[in-house]
């Protein structure tokens, strides 16, 4: 077994700037109303932290102890042991991926970087071109994300998450109907997968099939009561289908309640129901809670457009 025996100096260049880019300080990312682009980036991070959390299965303590805080969500504690993991093994692939999916979550350009380096080391391995990809698509770029999915999905035609991110990758290209097919693809891979039905449904709303995306969401939600986006997905598909009462309880089962406020009047207000989604916003912020400040600046956009419109 690997011991710490090893644990010296950083000896190259190569090294020291990985532990500087490793250990800068970890940004946190907003929920926004699914739309566009916007929705294909917001699968993408939700695929970051599912594959973050299964890394570093390998004879390395220092792996399994960072595998272990990534899962409670002590991500800078869990990179210190991966870093601890890439000297002690002499920089191995195995800990150079635990560290680009850990990077993934938070800087996708340091995450790239690293991925291109392993693919580039170990080009015949489907989940280093599924890093890649998914590291890209997190950068806006489209087209190197379907190459590095593709490739992904000709090593391992049955991975479900390659299939999940490349109807992410349909998404934002606008090719509705191909994002359906691999989410399709996907849930069939493995109809238990909760993610993959969440998938599904989550693109289907954005298509305009709501009551087919209900029906998706609702599974997903009954798979995971406690998921917040899941929880937040249905919310959404119901309040676009003008069933606010119902998206209300969604939200409010799958978060606070200064969250459901706030996520109600934000669709209210993308649909031009300023004076409603104010009333909203208002309620939310009588909750108190964190995101005090995101409600604020919402209602003051609000506000503003209200204005703009009299």
């Amino acid at each position: 077994m690997l011991t710490a025996s090893r644990w010296t100096l950083c000896r190259s260049l190569h090294t020291v700037l990985l532990v500087l880019l490793a250990l800068s300080l970890f940004a946190c990312a907003s929920n926004q109303v699914p739309k566009d682009e916007v929705a294909a980036r917001g699968e993408a991070h939700a695929i970051a932290r599912r594959g973050g959390v299964t890394v570093a299965e390998s004879g390395s303590d220092f792996l399994s102890r960072g595998a272990e805080l990534l899962a409670e969500g002590r991500d800078s504690e869990a990179m210190a042991q991966f870093i601890r993991a890439y000297i002690d093994t002499d920089r191995s692939i195995d800990s150079q991926t635990a560290i680009a999916w850990l990077q993934l979550r938070h800087d996708h350009r340091i995450a790239e970087a690293m991925f291109t380096s392993i693919v580039d080391e170990e080009p015949e391995k489907a989940s280093h071109w599924y890093g890649l990809g998914v590291a890209r698509l997190l950068g806006d770029d489209v087209d190197g994300a379907f190459g590095a999915l593709e490739r992904s999905l000709e090593l391992e035609p049955n991975s479900v998450d390659a299939a999940i991110a490349m109807a992410s990758v349909a998404v934002a290209r606008g090719e509705m109907d191909r994002a359906v097919e691999f989410a399709l693809r996907a849930n069939r891979l493995d109809a238990h997968s909760i993610e993959a039905e969440n998938a599904l449904g989550y693109i289907l709303m954005l298509r305009g099939d709501l009551a087919e995306a209900e029906v998706h969401l609702r599974g997903a939600v009954s798979g995971a009561p406690g998921n917040v986006t899941f929880g937040n997905n249905l919310g959404t598909c119901l309040a676009m289908a003008g069933r606010h009462s119902e998206a209300f309880s969604a939200f409010s089962k799958s978060g606070e309640q200064q969250h459901a406020y706030n996520n109600l009047a934000m669709i209210l207000m993308n649909e031009g129901l300023q004076e409603k989604a104010i009333l909203l916003f208002e309620h939310a912020l009588l909750f108190g809670g964190e995101a005090d400040l995101t409600v604020l600046k919402n209602l003051r956009r609000a506000a503003e457009t209200a204005l703009s419109r009299q």
